[in-house]
């Protein structure tokens, strides 16, 4: 089961976005923590897509496929935007970076946190963030 779903590049468009997630995901998942840890992890990937992308002027939208394979999910973000480092926030944990009072990153730090795999990638004109998490 495929679902794909569209996002204008603006934070306003996030609140509709989320509800038509939750919407999916709640037809195939029954954990409502695991759910909303879900949601959670791709609209920060999609919030830090529209707020530090670097998009062309041609930019229309972000492609959000969300699919089930076996005991997993995989969201793949599919956006011409170039994408930032994935791993390149991820130098300690959330907690250090509360204490130490780092700027940026904590977005990143969760993603990773609540998703089991998180890679970026080049396909085309387009570039994928590819996020999977093993469900129980």
């Amino acid at each position: 089961m495929t679902k794909k779903l569209l996002l204008r590049p603006y934070i306003s468009e996030l609140p509709q976005f989320r509800l038509a997630l939750k919407e999916f995901l709640s037809i195939v998942l029954t954990d409502s923590v695991q759910i909303n840890q879900i949601i959670l992890a791709i609209e920060e990937a999609c919030s830090n897509n529209i707020n530090y992308g670097d998009r062309p002027e041609n930019y229309e939208e972000i492609e959000v496929f969300i699919s089930f394979e076996k005991n997993k999910l995989v969201a793949d973000i599919k956006d011409n935007s170039a994408p930032f480092k994935i791993d390149a926030s991820i130098c300690c944990s959330m907690l250090d970076k509360i204490i130490k009072k780092d700027k940026g990153g904590l977005g990143l730090t969760l993603i990773n946190k609540i998703m089991d795999s998180v890679e970026t990638f080049e396909r085309g004109d387009y570039y994928i963030c590819r996020m999977t998490k093993v469900l129980k």
